[in-house]
């Protein structure tokens, strides 16, 4: 009866540092800052999607290459 006694014991204690360490760890994760969302422009030639600051811009076009800013040039 002692042995049985000792192991719900264990496991009770066993289940409290775990429910803890799992509030702290989402504490600390909640306090990071969102992360930037960059705004996305689409290629004139291929659709593509990028960034804005990877993007090549010619006026008011965006590319995502200089080969098909190239395309484009009159």
């Amino acid at each position: 009866m002692n042995l049985i006694r000792l192991i719900v014991v264990f496991l009770v204690v066993w289940i409290i540092i775990r429910m803890l360490r799992n509030y702290l760890a989402k504490k600390t994760v909640a306090k990071q800052p969102p992360a930037q969302i960059d705004t996305m422009v689409k290629c004139k030639v291929c659709d593509l999607h990028i960034p804005e600051q990877e993007a090549i811009r010619c006026g008011d076009d965006y590319y995502c290459c200089q080969e098909h800013k190239q395309l484009n040039e009159p």
